[in-house]
């Protein structure tokens, strides 16, 4: 089958990576034998206005059927900076429309609330989400966010003034969809908040992890800034924030100026081609390195059942060298990693068990709080180390030797 681009339509897609079939891997398994559902993970460029993005991807009613996560589960650090970035938009009142799309259980649009701004709606598809941001106060439109929803809210409500996307761009496989709905909702002057993943750092730290079969979009700043552009919202301001790797942060404003050109994506296409010839040295180095610790004898544990652990397990196929995962939230004990069938149990198992290493397998922003709730594990002579970027110390096998 052929795929073309999901924002310039080019047809032409480049090979970056093919994974194989993977399991969805924020769906923990009740049993370890239990059934599961798998898909192709193929990841491609376009090498016309440089998005880097999954073919074939799984289809939406599939992949969030079961879907439970809720955003005031994960911290935010970035919070205060995207607030502080709001507060700036001279244009905003208190009673300015502000929509959030993909607003999850409202926590955000929450944050607005206790701020004083008064004219506040989500859109949320799922129904954990939906119900406890409803519950919170937060009104909530329990769908998912298209062209009719757009429709909907700008008949009863007209256009609004601001529009806020946190990491939810990256998961929309329907682009032009998106697309047409911002246009009909965003006034004119008006403005966006968007945050995704940083692909160029996902680039540059060579961060496996970080593909995700939910995750059909990575956008680079030169490819954000493009995709607006061309529904004329022009970058106001960017940056960054580590959050799950590190997020890339994103403001526009509505207005009839000219189309940003097709990125100049020389650099680019040299940090992916680096990205995709390292990948199977990656794969070498990181059993290596694990092997070691197994000919010691070392019992070996993973803490954190999080998406991106699961992605690195399953793409690498390392689980064989682990014992078992560990993990503080409630909601992931007793059950099973998704693919790798490793159980979940409590982080109390590292002690009762005499686990030697414990990987740590979350968000680096996590790690010292991690690291520090777990004294006694490590007065009894136990080590942890973090394994996924950016943080201080990687192990080896995340050197890039395609650049020694």
């Amino acid at each position: 089958m052929k795929y073309c681009c999901r924002i310039c339509k080019n047809k032409n897609l480049s090979n970056i990576l093919e994974l194989g079939k993977h399991p969805i891997s924020h769906r923990l398994l009740l049993e370890k034998e239990q059934k599961e559902y798998t898909h192709p993970v193929n990841l491609v460029y376009c090498d016309k206005c440089g998005l880097i993005q999954l073919v074939d991807p799984i289809p939406p009613n599939e992949l969030y059927s079961e879907y439970n996560w809720l955003s005031s589960w994960k911290p935010n650090p970035q919070i205060p900076e995207l607030l502080s970035l709001i507060k700036g938009m001279h244009e905003l009142t208190k009673t300015s429309k502000i929509i959030e799309i993909g607003s999850n259980d409202g926590s955000f649009l929450n944050e607005l609330k206790k701020l004083g701004y008064e004219n506040l709606l989500g859109i949320e598809p799922s129904m954990d989400g939906y119900q406890s941001a409803t519950k919170n106060g937060i009104k909530t439109i329990h769908d998912y966010f298209s062209e009719n929803i757009a429709r909907t809210i700008f008949k009863h409500q007209g256009k609004c003034d601001l529009i806020i996307c946190r990491h939810v761009l990256e998961h929309i496989q329907d682009i032009d969809m998106f697309s047409a709905g911002l246009s009909k909702l965003l006034r004119p002057s008006g403005h966006i908040l968007i945050e995704v993943p940083d692909a160029d750092f996902i680039l540059n730290e060579m961060d496996y992890s970080q593909i995700w079969e939910e995750h059909t979009n990575y956008f680079t700043l030169k490819t954000l800034s493009y995709f607006f552009s061309q529904i004329e919202i022009q970058q106001t301001y960017s940056g960054s924030a580590q959050f799950s790797g590190q997020s890339l942060i994103f403001t526009g404003k509505k207005g009839k100026s000219s189309r940003v050109a097709k990125p100049e994506l020389t650099g680019q296409y040299k940090e992916i081609l680096a990205f995709k010839t390292f990948w199977p040295h990656f794969k070498i180095a990181i059993h290596k390195y694990l092997q070691g610790f197994k000919k010691k004898e070392k019992k070996i544990a993973l803490y954190g059942a999080g998406c991106r652990a699961c992605s690195l397990l399953n793409f690498t196929d390392i689980s064989k060298y682990l014992d078992f995962v560990v993990d503080d939230q409630l909601e992931k004990l007793n059950l099973f990693l998704p693919g790798s069938k490793l159980p979940v149990f409590s982080s109390k198992k590292l002690l009762s068990d005499s686990i030697d290493i414990c990987f740590l397998a979350v968000n680096s922003e996590n790690n010292d709080k991690v690291i520090k709730n777990h004294q006694d594990y490590l007065d009894n002579g136990g080590i942890f180390i973090p394994i996924l970027p950016k943080t201080k110390h990687l192990p080896s096998f995340w050197q890039n030797q395609s650049k020694d």
